[in-house]
């Protein structure tokens, strides 16, 4: 009986300390895949292929130039920009508990021991859909007087004063689109779901 029971705490802890990684393994793991075929003199790693599914810097010889990664905050804490930069690590933008970051393949691991930090994920490339979207969403129709007068709309809508709300992924909060004409962001609030 106690034989089982040890069997079951260790089984336990070693799921515990997988699902506590905080560094994205298909970060550290392209990393090492890099790294393994430069030393053994193989051809480089397939940078279009790995730019289908996250973003990564590659350099001309093949090696790794930086991995865009976000960051989530524990709740409450501050953002180590200053410690951060120190390292070479890039703050490209923060929103709330959310960081996203240009990071030096060497500088990744650096990450795992900062307490400010509950997980580091890849910054993951999305596919833009707006012409499944705008159609789905009826939103031609709403902007074209003649359209929208058909599907029975009282107007044509602009957008203009309509707060906007998003629930996706893939938000560049960087974006010229959500800028205003001095540059300012025009972004008010975000939230980032804790995965």
């Amino acid at each position: 009986m106690m034989r089982k029971y040890i069997c079951l705490m260790t089984l336990l802890l070693v799921v515990a300390g997988v699902n506590a990684q905080k560094i994205d393994q298909r970060l550290t793991g392209l990393v090492e895949q890099v790294n393994t075929r430069r030393a053994q003199g193989q051809r480089p790693i397939d940078a279009k292929a790995v730019n289908k599914s996250i973003a990564v810097r590659f350099n001309t010889d093949g090696s790794i130039r930086s991995l865009s990664a976000i960051g989530m905050l524990k709740e409450g804490a501050e953002c180590p920009t200053a410690q951060l930069e120190q390292k070479g690590i890039e703050i490209r933008y923060q929103l709330g508990n959310m960081v996203v970051m240009n990071i030096p393949p060497d500088k990744l691991q650096l990450l795992d021991g900062m307490e400010a930090f509950y997980s580091v994920r890849a910054d993951e490339i999305m596919k833009v859909m707006n012409s499944l979207s705008r159609n789905e969403t009826r939103a031609d129709v709403a902007g074209n007087a003649a359209q929208a007068a058909a599907a029975g709309l009282p107007q044509a809508y602009t957008g203009k004063g309509v707060v906007l709300g998003i629930i996706d992924r893939g938000v560049d909060f960087n974006h010229a689109a959500f800028r205003n004409a001095d540059g300012s962001s025009r972004v008010k609030r975000a939230h980032a779901d804790r995965q």
